[in-house]
């Protein structure tokens, strides 16, 4: 595989992130995730990314209002 050049692809200095901004990216690192969701005896359902178990909690209560939720 031939590795890219990023000269040739004449990016301004404020397209480029460096080294230490990288790191803040790499998926996963902060503990969070994406989660599948449905509300109880609903068709409705929802796709979030939470970071918490309260996350969770409240975005079923908004969503769900009424009733029972799941997120896996």
């Amino acid at each position: 595989m031939e590795k890219l050049n990023l000269a040739k692809l004449r990016l301004a200095i404020d397209d480029v992130l460096q080294r230490n901004q990288m790191t803040t990216i790499y998926g996963g690192s902060d503990g969070c995730n994406y989660y599948y969701c449905q509300c109880t005896g609903s068709t409705g359902a929802w796709q979030g990314y939470y970071c918490s178990a309260q996350e969770i909690v409240d975005a079923i209560d908004r969503n769900c209002e009424l009733e029972n939720g799941s997120c896996t």
